[in-house]
């Protein structure tokens, strides 16, 4: 029977064993698409052994891999492999520095920012990509840039899982993003999935989102428990989702300025 494996991973803290690996698979034949399998414990069974390390045994055990989604930076912000000799960031002519420099100019435009006030870009440590999901789509999602205080942590863990991996593509998703547009493709409201993360509500909208869904995404139960209960595992199924819609064609699409040297990105239309 041929299938697809769309994977999706969810980096959790390297000390605490908390990352998460979602397998959806589509079986070509019968149009169906199944929730396998899903690992939540990468534990290290000796002291020779790396969480990351037996993460990466794991996702190699997988055969038909389409794409591997994942939550953490693919490439760094614009400055940190520039080789050009640098002449500010107001003069900049890289495509990507000019368009995060008149974003910026416009919203500090928009918002009528006093001198004082004014935001400026920092594109050694925050990418287009970050400021246009943050910013820019159909409703904003605060987000750290890629090399702030904990993104750029998991840029370096991505980059050791992705040596390691050679063969297997990797495509950066945008969880909040992505729950964002799946929930609204799905009938949820807007001021539920606003408040989507409150904490006395978490367990209540996971399961109204999975409820959702399940007419087009087969979920085995004790798996929905597992979705319902833990965050890692519900963000790492938004990742596989993420990649399923974007080699469906509905992903959405990024300006040249933002996606000319980025990996592909997945966020579902």
């Amino acid at each position: 029977m041929k299938k697809e494996l769309y994977l999706g991973l969810n980096l959790g803290g390297i000390k605490k064993d908390k990352s998460s690996l979602l397998v959806l698979e589509k079986y070509k034949d019968h149009n169906k698409v199944v929730i396998s399998n899903i690992e939540s414990k990468f534990k290290n069974p000796s002291a020779n052994a790396y969480p990351d390390e037996i993460l990466k045994k794991q996702i190699k055990s997988y055969k038909d891999i389409k794409a591997v989604g994942v939550n953490f930076p693919l490439t760094p912000p614009p400055c940190i492999t520039c080789k050009l000799k640098c002449p500010g960031v107001k003069a900049c002519e890289v495509l990507e520095v000019k368009w995060l420099v008149r974003e910026y100019n416009k919203a500090n435009k928009l918002s009528e920012a006093s001198l004082k006030d004014r935001k400026i870009p920092s594109p050694y440590s925050e990418r287009g990509l970050d400021y246009l999901v943050a910013n820019l789509l159909d409703e904003k999602f605060p987000l750290e840039p890629a090399f702030g205080s904990s993104r750029s942590s998991f840029f370096g863990r991505g980059q050791f899982l992705m040596k390691g991996l050679k063969g297997i593509k990797f495509i950066e998703t945008f969880p909040k993003a992505s729950l964002w547009r799946l929930g609204l493709r799905y009938g949820m409201r807007k001021s539920v999935l606003r408040n989507f993360y409150r904490s006395e509500l978490t367990v209540e909208n996971r399961s109204l989102f999975l409820d959702q869904i399940e007419p087009d995404f087969f979920i085995y139960e004790e798996d929905k428990e597992s979705l319902i209960h833990q965050k890692g595992n519900f963000e790492a199924l938004l990742n596989a989702l993420s990649l399923y819609f974007y080699y469906n064609k509905e992903g959405e699409s990024m300006p040249p300025q933002v996606s000319g040297r980025s990996n592909p990105v997945a966020i579902p239309l």
